[in-house]
């Protein structure tokens, strides 16, 4: 696996978080224009809320703004070949065309191969151990890329039901925001959820996916208005997947004629 695309660094700093970008594509001084409106506010609110803490921990002395350098491209080898195969994008404006999140099976080792979401790849700050809680517990070795992902859930009856032999019904992992109090100027607004993400190893992505997002005007890439409403459809693989869907759909339909005609 390689990675390309070091043009953004996160900053932790003593009273906010912001993203800033390189200059000259990463090989220079960081520029002082802050572009943190480019990213999503669930993003950078994730980096804040985990890394401020722990930053703030490890000071010695003066505040020291904290940097985070994030990758917005990571190229997946083929097992076979060795080469170049999945190019996997996590970018707040790709070509200047909006923003570019892809979709990734990832691989549970013995659970099982799920598709997720990439928000975000970054490096793991040097100075700041892994802490052992549970947003942490599978980052082993801090010298990998790291990704944040938001989860599939276990495909719910109905979900399966929904399933065909092109197509499967996945629902995104979220948290509900508390619903604040309204004033007699405000006015009434609809419910409000966000993604909820986990920090894995780049390395458990297994490869790229198609899926789209069945409510794409809900909000943004990581947060929706309505509820139950993060439900993405993934498109199954023409040369990994079709085969195997077919020959069980001829052996499904095979059983059911068959034990037909010993009804008969």
């Amino acid at each position: 696996m390689t990675h390309y695309g070091k043009n953004f660094v996160v900053v932790v700093g003593e009273n906010r978080t912001d993203v800033f970008p390189f200059q000259n594509s990463g090989r220079g001084s960081v520029n002082r224009r802050a572009v943190t409106n480019l990213f999503p506010h669930e993003v950078v609110s994730w980096f804040d809320c985990m890394f401020r803490p722990l930053w703030i921990e490890h000071q010695r002395g003066p505040f020291i703004p904290l940097q985070i350098q994030i990758v917005t491209e990571i190229r997946l080898a083929d097992p076979q070949t060795g080469q170049c195969q999945h190019i996997v994008r996590a970018h707040p404006n790709f070509r200047n065309e909006g923003c570019w999140y892809d979709y990734v099976e990832v691989d549970y080792g013995d659970i099982g191969l799920y598709p997720a979401r990439c928000a975000a790849f970054f490096e793991w700050p040097s100075g700041i151990p892994v802490p052992t809680n549970r947003t942490f517990q599978a980052v082993t070795d801090t010298k990998d890329l790291l990704g944040i992902f938001q989860e599939c859930r276990y495909q719910s009856q109905a979900e399966i039901q929904n399933n065909t032999l092109l197509f499967s019904t996945w629902r995104l992992e979220e948290k509900k925001l508390a619903v604040r109090q309204l004033t007699q100027t405000d006015h009434e607004r609809p419910c409000r959820v966000e993604a909820k993400f986990k920090c894995l190893n780049a390395r458990t992505i297994n490869r790229r996916i198609f899926a789209f997002d069945t409510t794409p005007a809900d909000g943004g890439p990581f947060h929706r208005v309505e509820a139950n409403s993060f439900v993405i459809v993934k498109v199954e693989d023409r040369q990994l997947e079709w085969p195997r869907l077919f020959l069980d759909s001829y052996k499904l339909w095979e059983g059911k004629w068959e034990r037909k005609r010993k009804e008969r």
